[in-house]
């Protein structure tokens, strides 16, 4: 399986942030709540890199593998 595919959902929780940013979807500019303030976006988008960067490094299957095991695992009982 290719990287892009076993980290999509990392790497799309990160794009999703970026899209946000790209089209001003924060709160200080969009006035509303449903949107993250532009620090808690920068927070998120900081920690979310750590952790796929934390899980290249260190080999760790990303969440798609996560659920396919738990899925196998779970169709063996």
């Amino acid at each position: 399986m290719k990287v892009s595919e076993q980290y999509s959902y990392e790497i799309k929780k990160i794009l999703n942030d970026i899209d946000q940013l790209k089209h001003g979807k924060i709160h200080e500019l969009q006035n509303a709540t449903c949107y993250p303030s532009i620090s808690r976006l920068g927070e998120q988008l900081e920690i979310e890199i750590n952790e796929l960067i934390y899980a290249l490094d260190n080999q760790l299957p990303g969440k798609v593998q996560e659920l396919r095991n738990q899925k196998d695992r779970s169709e063996q009982w």
